[in-house]
């Protein structure tokens, strides 16, 4: 394994090699870099029965070799003692025990801000050089993941550097890239079909608020050609291939367009659910087609706690004026939209800030199986149209119902 990474190649140089040498020159240097990225980055390894998959994926996705990235990439292996770089990269775990022929769903997530502060000691998803894994040693993902009981649940995590910068990430195309590149690791002789789930740690959550922006304003789209599709008589348009079964937040920023995105698909259901010509069979299906919100934040996090209870106080205003509207489907509506609040013990957390923010994926120390990616894995593992338990042990003093400890 080399001893260090060698600077991608600069615009300036390749130009002048490509006056030098010609383009097939060029060309090759290129392809030594991209050699070089992938023989420092981490095995394909087994942690808690999940497949890790450390992966380069086409160089359309992800970040490129902008000088900012460039410089970014070079800072933060300095800070954080890696040889890895964030260009064109994921990793992708899977459960050894997934069905492929069966629907998976795909969680996306975007870690938050790495800086070079002592609370935040590793280098987002790359490999330290002492063989350091965020999601294995703090987050704890696969261990959560096997905990969770659902085996078809996949976790991509786009490598970004210090800013929560990632590049180009399209969420279905991005994903399928990902899978793509896998599949032949594993023996699949195709793609699993799959739903989306968009997650996100601090400052990955500017990333998620711009995906929701953007299905918010494509379904009005949809809805409006369907609309003159029906009076015209002609077939509407398709849906999404892989819609969004739930959203992520750990502290994450941006929650603006999480709200708006909250409240279209909310309005949605009530729309149906006060339609005289709309039968029980549609309502229902309207609410099994409901994504979900679970949104997580310490009571060590004051600023958090504050932006996080904003938005729990804002969805209990909702539906308090929409309780008699709904009916009997307010409990099943309600328990898709959880913000809960994460009771991390003073000895377990940051020592240098007090902080639990770098623990809220993590959860509280205990077993993974109450950590709250794990809570959230089991939900989609059980969808229905019935009401959703919260199961994540939140810490001393948690209520079962999330929604409960916003009151005040």
């Amino acid at each position: 394994m080399p001893s260090s990474t060698p600077p991608r190649p600069r615009l300036g140089r390749l130009l002048q090699l490509q006056a030098s040498a010609g383009n097939r020159a060029v060309a090759g240097a290129l392809a030594m870099q991209a050699q070089v990225q992938r023989d420092v980055s981490a095995p394909d390894q087994v942690i808690d029965d999940v497949h890790r998959f450390d992966v380069v994926l086409d160089n359309k996705f992800g970040l490129g070799a902008e000088k900012t990235v460039e410089e970014d990439d070079s800072k933060e292996q300095r800070q954080h003692h890696t040889k890895e770089s964030a260009a064109h990269r994921a990793v992708v775990l899977v459960p050894q025990g997934l069905k492929p022929q069966a629907r998976v769903d795909v969680v996306l997530h975007f870690h938050g801000n790495t800086g070079d502060v002592p609370s935040r000691p590793f280098p987002a998803n790359r490999v330290r050089d002492d063989g350091g894994l965020r999601d294995r040693d703090l987050d704890r993902t696969e261990a959560q993941m096997k905990a969770s009981g659902n085996p078809q649940l996949i976790t991509v995590l786009p490598q970004g550097t210090n800013a929560s910068q990632f590049g180009k990430v399209p969420t279905e195309p991005y994903i399928d890239e990902a899978l793509r590149v896998v599949g032949p690791k594993l023996g699949w002789t195709k793609a699993p079909d799959y739903r989306v789930v968009l997650s996100a740690h601090s400052g990955g959550g500017f990333v998620v608020g711009r995906d929701l922006a953007a299905e918010v304003e494509a379904d009005r789209k949809r809805s409006a050609l369907a609309a003159k599709a029906t009076k015209a008589g002609t077939p509407p348009p398709a849906g999404p291939a892989h819609p969004v079964a739930e959203v992520l937040l750990f502290e994450a920023n941006g929650l603006g367009p999480v709200q708006k995105w909250a409240d279209y698909q909310l309005n949605k259901v009530l729309a149906v659910v006060k339609d005289p010509a709309a039968t029980e069979q549609d309502r229902s299906a309207a609410l099994a087609d409901c994504p979900r919100l679970r949104a997580y934040t310490s009571t060590a996090s004051p600023s958090y706690m504050k932006t996080y209870k904003a938005l729990a106080q804002h969805f209990n205003g909702w539906f308090a004026t929409n309780k008699k509207a709904l009916g009997p489907h307010f409990e099943a509506l309600r328990s898709r939209f959880q913000i809960c609040k994460v009771n991390i013990p003073k000895d377990q957390r940051e020592p240098i800030s007090g902080s639990s923010h770098e623990k809220v994926v993590h959860g509280v120390d205990g077993p993974a199986a109450k950590g709250p990616l794990a809570g959230a894995a089991r939900v989609l593992k059980n969808t229905g149209s019935g009401v959703d338990q919260v199961d994540v042990d939140r810490g001393e003093g948690a209520t079962a119902d999330c929604n409960q400890e916003w009151k005040e």
